[in-house]
C-alpha cells in the first residue's frame, strides 16, 4: 500500500514484513505496530518459551526519540516435534508478533512521517535449522487532523488479537529504549 513504506524482506526460508493497524500516527496516541513473520512450507520458528535446544524469535525495535513500545503479544504456539524427538513449541507457516508502541504527546511541527525499524533475529528449523537475522523497516505519516484509520492490514491484527489476549496497557510494562 502507499500510505507506508512497507517492505517485505526475505530470505531463503522465510519473509518478514512490519506493519501497523493504522494508516496514520497522532501525536500522544498508542497503535498496534506488529512483525509479521511467514515461514517456506515444512519450516518453522519458535515462540518465546520455545523448549529444549531451540531459540525464541528475539526483535529489537528502532524508535525514535521518545518513542516507547510495550513488551510483545505471542499467539499461542503449536507443539512441535524435531526430527530427534525432541519436543519444542513454535509457529508454522505465518506469525504475528505484535507491540503498542506509544507516540510522543509532542511532535515536531515539521514531521510529516516517521520511520520505525526492527532487527529480527530467528532460527528458522525443518530438518536442520538456519539462524537469520533480518532488518525491516516501515514509515507511517503523522497526522493531528486525520482520523485515525485502519490501514489495510487490519485483518492480521483483528485475527491475531483474537487468539492472545491482550495484556492491560499498563505504563509499568513499558521500555523507554532511546
Amino acid at each position: 500500500s502507499s500510505f507506508a513504506g512497507a517492505q517485505v524482506v526475505y530470505d531463503e526460508h522465510t519473509q518478514a514484513e512490519l506493519i501497523s493497524e493504522n494508516k496514520s500516527i497522532r501525536p500522544g496516541r498508542p497503535f498496534w505496530v506488529a512483525v509479521r513473520l511467514t515461514t517456506a512450507p515444512h519450516w518453522h520458528t519458535y515462540w518465546q518459551n520455545s523448549g529444549e535446544a531451540a531459540l525464541p524469535t528475539k526483535i529489537s525495535w528502532q524508535l525514535p526519540e521518545g518513542w516507547m513500545v510495550s513488551s510483545l503479544n505471542w499467539p499461542p504456539p503449536t507443539k512441535l516435534i524435531e526430527k530427534d524427538g525432541r519436543v519444542t513449541y513454535g509457529y508454522k507457516n505465518e506469525v504475528l508478533l505484535w507491540a503498542n508502541l506509544f507516540a510522543p504527546d509532542i511532535i515536531p511541527k515539521e514531521t510529516q512521517k516517521v520511520k520505525f525499524s526492527t532487527k529480527i533475529s530467528l532460527l528458522v528449523c525443518k530438518d536442520i535449522c538456519v539462524p537469520g537475522e533480518q532488518l525491516v523497516e516501515l514509515e507511517v505519516p503523522f497526522s493531528e487532523t486525520l482520523a485515525e484509520q485502519a490501514s489495510d492490514k487490519i485483518s492480521y491484527f483483528n485475527e491475531y488479537s483474537l487468539l492472545t489476549p491482550r495484556k492491560s496497557e499498563q505504563v509499568a510494562d513499558l521500555k523507554n529504549i532511546s
